[in-house]
């Protein structure tokens, strides 16, 4: 018969700590490092107490003094204090610790589970497919090591496998919504419209809370031609029923600031889960260091954590940050609501980690849609959308709910590279033919777009194709576009395929490509502009509303308005025309570089400027209108 107290004390804590019951662990917990400082079980459970308050030093402390008085199994000491600096973003530390209770117990799933997740962390997808498919193995009914691995099958390229997986897992996993998310995004890889606009609504018919699969709907609708009239329609209804099934918590007392049509300084919040290495990040960066901290107060709102040197950049000049993807909608109104801000800024629309159903319950006197996303968000709690002329023409307004403001130059803004990888001569040059290229994400590439690239590669018959994304990665995915690709017309003798790459290596590629093809009805961005920095001109279709003419705005920005065709013919027209003009073409990229690092769109001290105009004259306008009613 056991008669030492201590026992069923020890594991009275360590059931409160598996039962998330962390007041009675901490009581139980100072009753016990009193009477049994030495005890290694009760390092443990201070150890997983410390941890889940956030204080990693101090767990990391308990765990050292469990270590030395000799906690067992040693197995699952190495794995918590692998989890410990996996939270604290010492990545490296993780993966050692991981790998040193991989050593003690090769076949328990756990530590490998958790490796895998540093790994994907860390971008290092393939190591990471390979130590979630070994904890997969030792632990096959496990959902969550199926759902994660699945994320990593979709990362690499591997999207049918990835569906199939996806689809098993579902009917086991306790958050089956997590996994319809995931459905969501490798559908639309696929462009498998219709499973995923099935998805979608079915998740909504469920609960209507379902903002990410309200904005999926709405965001997926992008990639294929659709009625104006008819897609406003059906955004502004089903944004509506979303936005009043959020605002039924009730909205926040609001400490709106004072009516003053030209304060000081203007508080300002931004909104985003894509405060890094991402288009919204990049575009920040460019100009927020020139915004002056004597009349912008600027508080940003981040919904994901990113630790990068782009969130670097942007907290120098952020004057307050808060983490809000912990918080419920209603949770962070509150907390923004309490700033007393001007503006507040989305910068998601329906794109991942948006916060949508914050803005519906208004924690700001002044809401703008901006930057993240290219058409109506159909929230009638958004005031602005931030557009410019080349991109939003003024016939347009009847596709927003938004009332558009417009930006005297440009609505958005890039910095140079910080690498100087050269601008290498046109490909032609030497090879004697074009290489085309497009670089955008393979969803972007509907059936209309590989027709009409099919129609210029019939036409220059010795002409190439380089496509490269990430659903290339694997030899599967490769293999299924190739397919398409002959099914729609295209010499597939003529195209190379190829997956993501490094920074780097990326870039670097544009020295393979003499044309950039602008894929349509969802025009690229980030990536034009990344080509043009190598040198490689963009060829676009003359669109009719704002995600139709991204590439517009960007050539019309640059001068090169003889790069945007007006109809399907006519692009076909100018991309065979340089068959004939590979000198002129040498020139044009031999200039590109230093014609974008002199053009507005590079201009951030100007463009902050025109940036904290705008903000005012919104304010003013919400000034004066509330000064009319």
């Amino acid at each position: 018969m056991n008669t030492c107290p201590r026992i069923p004390l020890i594991e009275k804590a360590i059931h409160a700590v598996n039962s998330a019951n962390w007041i009675e662990a901490e009581s139980l917990l100072r009753r016990l490092l009193l009477r049994w400082p030495k005890d290694p079980r009760v390092h443990m459970v201070a150890a997983l107490v410390a941890r889940y308050h956030a204080a990693h030093e101090d767990a990391l402390r308990a765990l050292d003094c469990a270590q030395q008085y000799g906690y067992e199994p040693l197995y699952l000491l190495f794995d918590v204090r692998g989890s410990v600096f996996l939270e604290q973003g010492n990545n490296e530390l993780a993966l050692d610790s991981f790998q040193q209770a991989i050593r003690q117990a090769p076949s328990w799933y756990v530590p490998h589970f958790h490796r895998g997740c540093v790994l994907m962390r860390m971008e290092h997808f393939a190591e990471a497919q390979v130590a979630l498919s070994m904890a997969l193995g030792f632990e096959p009914r496990d959902p969550e090591v199926a759902l994660t691995l699945a994320v990593v099958e979709r990362i690499l390229g591997q999207s049918a496998q990835c569906l199939r997986r996806l689809q098993d897992v579902r009917a086991l996993h306790p958050e089956p919504f997590r996994v319809t998310r995931e459905i969501l995004k490798v559908a639309t890889d696929l462009q498998e419209w219709e499973l995923a606009e099935r998805e979608a609504r079915a998740m909504l018919a469920a609960d209507s809370l379902q903002g990410e699969a309200l904005s999926a709907l709405l965001f997926n609708g992008n990639f294929q031609k659709q009625d104006q009239a008819q897609c406003l329609e059906q955004t502004r209804n089903l944004v509506a029923l979303f936005a009043e099934r959020v605002r039924q918590a009730g909205c926040p007392m609001r400490r709106d600031p004072e009516r003053n049509p030209d304060p000081v300084v203007m508080d300002i919040g931004l909104v985003s889960g894509d405060f890094g290495r991402h288009p919204v990040g990049y575009f920040l960066q460019s100009f927020l260091p020139f915004l002056p901290r004597s009349r912008v107060r600027l508080h940003v709102f981040s919904s994901q954590v990113r630790q990068d040197t782009v969130t670097a950049r942007i907290r120098e000049r952020a004057d307050f940050w808060d983490e809000i993807g912990s918080l419920s909608d209603s949770d962070a109104a509150a907390l923004i609501a309490g700033r007393s801000l001007h503006l507040l800024f989305d910068l998601s629309g329906h794109t991942s980690c948006n916060r949508l159903g914050v803005f519906a319950l208004r924690p700001a006197p002044v809401q703008v849609s901006w930057l993240g996303y290219f058409a109506t968000t159909g929230l009638e709690q958004m005031d602005y959308i931030l557009v410019d002329e080349r991109v939003s023409p003024t016939a347009e307004q009847q596709r927003f709910v938004e009332r558009r403001w417009f930006m005297p130059h440009t609505y958005r803004c890039f910095r140079p590279m910080e690498d100087t990888w050269p601008v290498a001569a046109s490909p032609c040059q030497t090879l004697g033919y074009l290489t085309f290229g497009c670089f955008n994400n393979l969803s972007k590439l509907n059936d209309q777009v590989l027709r009409l690239w099919a129609r210029i590669l019939r036409q220059q018959p010795d002409a190439h194709l380089l496509l490269k994304a990430r659903q290339l990665g694997s030899a599967g995915g490769r293999q299924d576009f190739l397919r398409r690709l002959d099914q729609l017309g295209l010499d597939i003798n003529r195209v190379q395929l190829e997956g993501s790459a490094s920074m780097a290596e990326y870039m670097q590629a544009y020295a393979r490509v003499d044309i950039a093809l602008d894929p349509f009805p969802y025009t690229g961005a980030t990536v034009s502009l990344e080509g043009m920095w190598m040198g490689v001109p963009v060829l676009t279709l003359q669109g009719t509303n704002m995600l139709e003419r991204s590439g517009v705005q960007l050539l019309g920005c640059l001068g090169m308005e003889d790069w945007i065709a007006k109809d399907q013919d006519d692009y076909v027209q100018r991309a065979v025309s340089w068959t004939t003009r590979m000198d002129v073409l040498g020139q044009v990229r031999a200039g590109l570089r230093q014609r974008l690092a002199d053009s507005v769109l590079f201009r951030g001290d100007s463009f902050a400027a025109d940036w904290e105009v705008a903000c005012r004259g919104m304010w003013q306008d919400y000034c004066l209108r509330s000064n009319e009613s």
